[in-house]
């Protein structure tokens, strides 16, 4: 019984922060042994700092099945139950 509700727990704070991101923006700097080429043609340099939005990340509609819809299950590792 206590595994489906830490499960639930867990399912529930993973959707209140898909929905309510704690920030708007990562940062990190760019830590690989060469410049990144991105998909467009531009370079991210060695070293460069990057900001990245929270908000595609989380409001992806390919990704993530009824974005309007509050849904913890979405978290949920199929068991069985």
């Amino acid at each position: 019984m206590g595994g489906i509700i830490e499960e639930h727990k867990k399912a529930l704070v993973k959707e209140t922060l898909n929905i309510h991101p704690p920030t708007s923006l990562l940062s990190w700097a760019c830590l690989s042994t060469d410049g990144i080429q991105l998909s467009n043609g531009m370079v991210i340099p060695l070293g460069a700092a990057t900001m990245v939005s929270m908000w595609p990340i989380t409001h992806v509609a390919k990704i993530w099945a009824w974005l309007e819809e509050f849904m913890p299950e979405r978290f949920m590792v199929a068991k069985g139950y």
